[in-house]
Formats: structure tokens, C-alpha cells, sequence
């Protein structure tokens, strides 16, 4: 079982997946950075992203379908999902 360990989890869907991002739930997030995408309107550009060096989310190529399904995510910090923990990318729990 995958268990990934983000900063932060969206709250809802990010316009543009190529843009620059500075804060998401509440919390500053930069270079490095493990972000759960979640709330995409499109199913498939969820998972778990990690900021780069320009502040763009980067899909992290191991952390999509079955690797987020079959495991754990825990969300570190956020006004909204900070301290929780999901099994499916959708229900959350708090930690």
C-alpha cells in the first residue's frame, strides 16, 4: 500500500493546471512541494502534483490511478482539509 504525505489538498477545481500557484487552502505552498489535486471537473487531472521551481504543479508520475485508490493520503496542513487522511481521494477523515 502507497501512503503519500502532501501539504496541502484543493478545494476545489484550478482553472488552469499550468499557471502558477501560490496558495492552496489557505497555506503557501512553493518549490517542492506535495500538493492533492481533488476537485478537478475533470476526474482525470487529479492526483498528486508537486510545485516546481516556476510555482506549476508537476503530476508526479507514480501517484495516479490504482497507486492513490489502493493506498493512503495524508494532507498536512490546510484551513479547510489540513489533518486528514483519505483511502480514495475523496472522503476524508481527520487525523
Amino acid at each position: 500500500m502507497d501512503v503519500w504525505h502532501t501539504k496541502v489538498a484543493t478545494t476545489s477545481n484550478i482553472a488552469n493546471l499550468n499557471a502558477a500557484v501560490t496558495t492552496i487552502d489557505g497555506v503557501s505552498v512553493g518549490w517542492g512541494d506535495l500538493v492533492l489535486v481533488r476537485a478537478q471537473n475533470v476526474a482525470s487531472e487529479n492526483g498528486i502534483f508537486r510545485v516546481n521551481s516556476s510555482g506549476v504543479l508537476t503530476r508526479v508520475a507514480d501517484a495516479t490511478g490504482a497507486h492513490l485508490t489502493a493506498g493512503v493520503i495524508h494532507v498536512n496542513m490546510g484551513s479547510q482539509l489540513g489533518r486528514h487522511k483519505t483511502n480514495n481521494g475523496t472522503a476524508f477523515n481527520k487525523l
